[in-house]
């Protein structure tokens, strides 16, 4: 079955200047996956920001596809009151830098899964049952 025809298909996304935090403090931006027709007008709008010149033509750009593949977060707070932010697509121009916007627009058009969320779509191994550990003695 097609990533984008599973419910509630998504992949998580921590920005590069979270990664050093540890992994229960780090704010995780959750994209979903989109079919092609959808990627497609993304890459096009891509294009366009990389091709603006005007700064709030790209910041309205930017903002534009990542309001479209964007469903969620978790663990995200205010620095200043420690409160979680809750989800909210509009609180995202005043709580990122410009250059955590444009990676958050690049991993909502790149589609790719972290490594963690591959290791959870791959099968796990199965276990030989067959084959009981022996029993210690004494």
């Amino acid at each position: 079955m097609p990533l984008t025809t599973r419910p509630n298909s998504t992949y998580d996304y921590v920005l590069s200047t979270d990664q050093d935090l540890a992994k229960d403090d780090q704010p995780v931006f959750v994209f979903k996956y989109v079919n092609v027709i959808i990627w497609q007008e993304l890459a096009k709008a891509e294009d366009q920001f990389n091709t603006a010149g005007d700064t709030g033509k790209m910041i309205d750009i930017a903002f534009g596809i990542i309001e479209q593949v964007l469903v969620s977060w978790r663990n995200w707070t205010d620095g200043n009151t420690s409160k979680v932010i809750p989800f909210d697509r509009k609180k995202l121009k005043g709580n990122l830098t410009l250059n955590e916007m444009t990676e958050l627009m690049q991993a909502g058009i790149a589609q790719l899964p972290t490594i963690d969320d591959k290791k959870k779509s791959e099968p796990q191994p199965q276990s030989d049952s067959g084959k009981s550990a022996k029993i210690a003695q004494g």
